[in-house]
């Protein structure tokens, strides 16, 4: 019989079950029927949008629509016929492309594109390329939300992807229960400054420009600022405007230049319209240095005129304002956030150095204080030095702060960091998170370290989905990206955190802690070889030297004991003179089975209040030590339920 192959534009939907995989391997009876109950309910509805149904692939179904509108019409159709089916929630995607349909199937780039934006949408969601996106845009019954420009593995060029709102809000938001949160209305990124000086020595006082602008435009309520770790990824980038504010998924871009020589500024800037790159708005500032602070409050306030963000009564006179009048301690700070910014112990030390000049120079300078409490606060967390030496030094410089200034919302932050990591005072933690969200709504890293408290709760429901908000503020940030999948899995969500992740590993493949992540619920579920996998890829990526504690402890969990024993062995060795916290130590010896072992090193712990300590509560790893009587001793000591 002769083959009937012919080309055409068509609209191609993919389908897929969220959770398949996993219900197959815990009730096989129960996922055939969910298959069954798939296609009974999906062919009707997609015949019935003049849709043709091609294939089923696995759990994953393929169709072919003539128009965009029938098909989006179609999958708005499914996803409401399923909204109250715990067991059959669907991703799908949807694609225009040129196809070639060949004895029933279908092939081509567009075919290869729908699939992989299938996988972006959230469970009980529905993501659009920006070809579909241009067929519904004015449908006013088709609400959608930017969710970036995106590289799809064996997509040539970037295809920019949107989610579609069921009757306004996010499907999987409805399926999951969670609230709705975020920052609804304009959106801008602040790019970083470019440095215009004779001798090219700026960059840090450049940058420091940028960071203060969005630093001052996130106290307004209601606009929505990405954080500087994302737009500082076009730092000598040349993109388009209109490309950088859809991977950012901003309406609005701000960006300038700085020519500093010795006392004198020229500050230009440029306020761009992302969707058509036409400039709502340029000035030229020539300015003497000491007037910097009113330059960047006029451009804040220029800013927010344009956007018609309505601001409260107390920004109305300035949102940057002047944090000192000692312009020398102005740029000590704004030299140590540059190796700040850098993330590494050692720049972290030379940070520390400039803020204390900083208050050498102006003992009232609260800015400092607190960006000197931050810098404590950093290096006890990430292992830069020891908790008990750097939480109380953290704790005087943020009274100190507060007593200077207390609307200072990055000051608030420390308090809860240092409340809920070291003192275990839940309650206070709480409510200084509340205070400094309050005083500065678009902070990334406040909703970020309020959602990782919420989670030491067990309060989930509260915690995903302002950890969302993080993400959303800082779309680039991986660090975000992955404690969102690490939430997933406290969460027991793994499935999600685990997609989650992945995205984390295709945005930068290098970042070790999405690795790190991934071993440990690869070792949960008994994917030993993934676990060992990735957390043999964390090592390799990073000194740290718990990661190796964490690989023993995958080797004991898949059953490789010797390999356990080799790589702890030095570890042992070494106690007292390694920065491994107790925690990550006391896991390998559960995975071998000395829970005595286990318990010492935890109860050491909570002596030398190791920060980690409070995920003691949520943390799958711990699970089989929970029914032991000085395990629940350990809890109730720091006021945590079992």
């Amino acid at each position: 019989m002769a083959e009937t192959q012919h080309r055409k534009l068509a609209a191609i939907m993919f389908t897929d079950i969220v959770g398949y995989t996993a219900l197959m391997s815990r009730d096989e009876r129960l996922a055939l029927q969910v298959l069954d109950r798939n296609r009974a309910i999906l062919k009707p509805l997609i015949q019935g949008a003049n849709g043709e149904w091609l294939k089923e692939i696995g759990d994953g179904t393929l169709s072919a629509f003539a128009s965009a509108v029938e098909a989006v019409q179609c999958a708005l159709e499914i996803q409401r016929s399923l909204a109250d089916d715990r067991d059959l929630t669907l991703r799908i995607g949807i694609h225009i492309g040129d196809v070639v349909f060949k004895d029933g199937d279908v092939f081509g780039d567009g075919v290869n594109v729908a699939s992989r934006i299938e996988p972006l949408a959230e469970p009980g969601g529905i993501c659009i390329s920006d070809r579909v996106y241009d067929d519904i845009r004015n449908q006013a019954e088709m609400a959608t939300r930017l969710v970036g420009q995106k590289n799809l593995k064996g997509v040539a060029r970037p295809i920019t992807v949107y989610a579609l709102l069921v009757d306004g809000t996010s499907p999987a938001q409805q399926l999951a229960g969670e609230p709705e949160m975020g920052i609804s209305g304009p959106s801008i990124a602040v790019l970083p400054f470019v440095d215009m000086s004779p001798e090219k020595d700026q960059e840090y006082f450049c940058d420091g420009m940028a960071e203060e602008l969005i630093d001052a435009l996130a106290k307004v309520d209601g606009l929505r600022v990405v954080a500087r770790t994302s737009t500082f990824v076009f730092k000598h980038n040349q993109q388009d405007i209109r490309q950088i504010g859809a991977q950012l998924n901003v309406d609005k871009v701000l960006e300038g230049s700085v020519r500093k020589a010795g006392n004198r500024l020229r500050i230009t800037t440029q306020l761009i319209n992302v969707a058509d790159g036409y400039h709502l708005w340029s000035e030229k500032f020539d300015r003497d240095l000491e007037d910097i602070f009113a330059v960047q409050d006029e451009i804040a306030l220029t800013v927010v005129e344009t956007l018609k963000v309505k601001l409260v009564p107390s920004q109305q006179r300035n949102l940057v304002g002047r944090k000192t009048q000692n312009l020398e301690a102005h740029d000590a700070l704004m030299k140590g956030n540059h190796h700040w910014n850098q993330q590494t112990p050692d720049a972290m030390q030379t940070a520390i150095a400039y803020y204390k000049t900083a208050i050498e120079l102006d003992s009232g300078f609260a800015m400092a204080y607190s960006s000197l409490a931050n810098t404590y606060v950093m290096l006890s967390l990430y292992g830069g030095a020891p908790s008990s030496q750097m939480m109380p030094l953290a704790r005087e410089a943020t009274q100190q702060a507060l007593e200077l200034d207390p609307q200072l919302a990055e000051a608030h932050i420390s308090a809860a960091i240092i409340s809920f990591s070291f003192d275990w005072d839940w309650e206070t933690a709480d409510k200084e998170f509340q205070a400094a969200i309050a005083l500065k709504p678009g902070s990334s890293w406040g909703h970020f370290f309020y959602a990782y408290f919420l989670i030491t709760q067990a309060r989930f429901d509260e915690a995903i989905p302002r950890m969302k908000v993080a993400v959303d503020l800082d779309p680039l940030s991986p660090a975000l990206g992955a404690y969102l999948g690490q939430g997933y899995h406290l969460a027991r969500r793994d499935e999600e955190a685990i997609r989650q992740l992945n995205a984390v590993v295709e945005l930068e493949p290098d970042y070790w802690e999405s690795h790190h992540y991934l071993s440990g619920i690869y070792s949960q579920l008994n994917r030993h070889e993934d676990a060992i996998a990735a957390a043999e890829r964390t090592v390799a990526l990073t000194d740290n030297p718990a990661m190796r504690a964490i690989l023993a402890y995958v080797y004991a969990r898949a059953g490789d004991a010797k390999k356990a024993r080799e790589t702890i062995g030095p570890i042992e060795a070494a106690v007292g003179n390694m920065p491994i916290p107790n925690t990550f130590y006391a896991v390998v010896f559960m995975a071998v089975g000395d829970f005595d072992k286990a318990l010492s090193l935890l109860e050491e712990a909570y002596e030398n209040r190791v920060p980690s300590m409070n995920m003691l509560m949520v943390e799958p790893v711990f699970d089989p030590l929970r029914d032991e009587p000085r395990f629940q001793v350990l809890l109730g000591k720091m006021g945590l339920s079992s």
